[in-house]
């Protein structure tokens, strides 16, 4: 490929410089929420905008949404979604780091079959299930979702699907954590097909190009990848998917010249040659 970019690329690349000129914000919650320090304003407008264009698909990868309906459970579980954002609230100021894995679950939920909950559903069998590949190992905060069913089955039993507390799990960790707030349509039913081999979720190493591809074959866009990528900064990466590029890039012994030097000496200075990575 030559010099000239594509206008895909020129969009992440002016989206992630005007993230680096954010200065750490500030901001209290609405609901109570202790104070978080984070560059996330970059990820909340991000995230305003992907939803925006997300009517089509609800939430991320959500489809066929003429299905699905604000407020489902408004007869059968009538306190269902205040139920969900109360445990969610309560995990959350034990430890902030609830409400970006919750949002990291929706994801890895969504990518394979949309967003039907098969990646909580156990290997079975000769079956090996979705949550045993290798992108589902790191996933974490299975706990919490288990917790927000228990107290919906206490609540209404056999009514809330998992899939939808999913959801409305990462809707909520998505409104405490930046007060990024959407409307979530519910209603969604629950997968029973759940296999490690269908799950390809793109590796933090794969090209721009590879990742945009990604994206285009489940329906999302250059949009929908930077908010992906942008929702990122609210939580953490482990040095050990960035040391290649850091210090050996692609077996040359260098590192990646096309990452930006600022970027390249921060990461450095938090993951230094000699870290000790699992």
């Amino acid at each position: 490929m030559g010099s000239r970019r594509s206008s895909e690329e020129q969009s992440v690349t002016t989206a992630s410089r005007e993230w680096r000129r954010l200065p750490p914000a500030k901001e209290g919650g609405d609901d109570g929420d202790e104070e978080i320090t984070c560059q996330h304003r970059w990820f909340v407008e991000y995230f305003k905008i992907c939803f925006s264009r997300c009517n089509a698909r609800a939430l991320l990868l959500v489809s066929a949404i003429k299905s699905k309906l604000l407020h489902f459970y408004a007869q059968s579980c009538p306190r269902a979604e205040t139920i969900v954002r109360q445990v969610v609230q309560h995990r959350a100021a034990q430890d902030r780091s609830v409400l970006p894995a919750l949002i990291r679950l929706q994801f890895h939920d969504c990518f394979v079959r949309g967003c039907d909950g098969s990646v909580l559903i156990d290997s079975a069998g000769g079956n090996v299930a979705e949550k045993e590949a290798d992108p589902n190992l790191t996933p974490r905060m299975l706990d919490v979702i288990d917790d927000v069913k228990a107290a919906l089955e206490t609540a209404c039993p056999g009514v809330v699907s998992c899939a939808d507390i999913i959801g409305l799990a990462a809707r909520d960790a998505a409104a405490m954590a930046g007060r990024v707030r959407y409307q979530l349509p519910t209603g969604r039913r629950d997968g029973t097909v759940s296999s490690a081999a269908e799950v390809h979720l793109p590796s933090p190493s794969v090209s721009f190009a590879d990742a945009l591809s990604a994206f285009s074959n489940i329906g999302l866009d250059v949009v929908d990848l930077t908010t992906l990528l942008g929702s990122h900064t609210m939580g953490f990466c482990h040095c050990m998917f960035v040391m290649d590029r850091l210090y050996d890039f692609k077996k040359t012994g260098t590192p990646d010249q096309t990452m930006d030097a600022g970027l390249r000496a921060s990461l450095q200075g938090s993951c230094p040659p000699h870290t000790v990575t699992p």
